[in-house]
Order: C-alpha cells, then sequence, then structure tokens
C-alpha cells in the first residue's frame, strides 16, 4: 500500500542532505531522522541546498535568493505527488528551511507541515538578535548594511570584520529573505 513521506527541506548555511555543513557542523541529523521514520514506515526525500554536495546545477553566490529554496522545495513536492508510492506529503522544515517550507506548502497542496527550530520573526530581526553577542564596532556596522537593505540599496563597502555575514554577493539574499515574515 501507500505509505507517507515526509520532504525535510535543510536549515541555514550550506547544508547537505545529511544535515551537515562544512562549517563545521557533522550531526547526520537528517540522516538519522530518516532511518528512524523509515522504521516507522514513512519514507522521505532528504536533498542538498543548491550549491552544496550533490547539486547539479550550481549558482553563483551573488545570483542566490531566499526564493531558490522554497522554489526547491515546490518543486520537489510537485515531483513526490506525482509519484504512486505515497499516500501524503508532509514538509519538514529546519531552522532557515522552515520558512522555506513554509512558504512551498502555501504554493502547493501538502497535508502537512513540521517546523523544526524555525524562526517566528523576520531575518533581520533574527540577524539583528544574534549580533548582540558581537563587540559594537561590529553590531553597528551590520546594522547599518540591514537598514541599506531594507531600503533596497546593497552597500558595496563592508569592513572586512563584516565580510563572513554581509559580503556584497551575499546582500541580495539576505534582503530577499527578510521580505519573508514567518
Amino acid at each position: 500500500g501507500k505509505i507517507p513521506v515526509v520532504l525535510i527541506v535543510p536549515g541555514s548555511g550550506p547544508t547537505d542532505s545529511n544535515g551537515n555543513n562544512p562549517m563545521g557542523i557533522s550531526s547526520n541529523s537528517y540522516l538519522l531522522l530518516a532511518k528512524e521514520l523509515a522504521k516507522n514506515n514513512i519514507a522521505s526525500l532528504r536533498y542538498d541546498k543548491r550549491n552544496i554536495g550533490q547539486t547539479l546545477a550550481p549558482s553563483k553566490e551573488k545570483e542566490m535568493r531566499f526564493e531558490d529554496n522554497s522554489d526547491d522545495a515546490i518543486a520537489l513536492i510537485k515531483l513526490l505527488r506525482t509519484d504512486p508510492r505515497f499516500s501524503k506529503i508532509i514538509v519538514l522544515g529546519h531552522s532557515e528551511g522552515s520558512l522555506a517550507g513554509m512558504l512551498a506548502s502555501e504554493e502547493q497542496p501538502v497535508s502537512g507541515f513540521i517546523s523544526v527550530d524555525g524562526a517566528g520573526s523576520r531575518a533581520d530581526e533574527i540577524l539583528t538578535e544574534q549580533m548582540k553577542t558581537q563587540p559594537p564596532y561590529i553590531a553597528n556596522g551590520f546594522k547599518t548594511i540591514l537598514d541599506s537593505l531594507k531600503k533596497g540599496k546593497y552597500t558595496d563597502m563592508v569592513d572586512p570584520a563584516l565580510y563572513p555575514v554581509a559580503r556584497l554577493s551575499i546582500q541580495p539574499y539576505i534582503m530577499s529573505w527578510m521580505a519573508n515574515d514567518p
């Protein structure tokens, strides 16, 4: 008979289908979740985020937008819907993937949505809160860049201390992420 399937939408950063990323996370959390689901006769679909692992169509960082995450989830929901093995589709979004999964679930009918550690605030609010632990010159510099992004303007000259989180090539992604309110 048919069984349910859970689409696991990956979380923040360069995350692969197992829930790992090269920035120091190697927990295999999505792999372990998939194995537990399988023990309970529930299928799962895990995938690498764009530009990570086995993705076939890498994009340049400056071309990436938050909506790419939900577009990928939408495409996979459509694919799962055509598969006769599955009785229902449940979307599980983790961290940043929670918002992407939420947007995809609004776009495509699914049987359920699960948010795992998903944010309840816009990206600019989350990032501002995270910056509170940084030295004031970094937090204030980042706030200036966020304020520009809210106005639809990029900041070309980025302090080297802010480069990991606010370089010009990632600003379009941050701007598009801020446009979505969970």
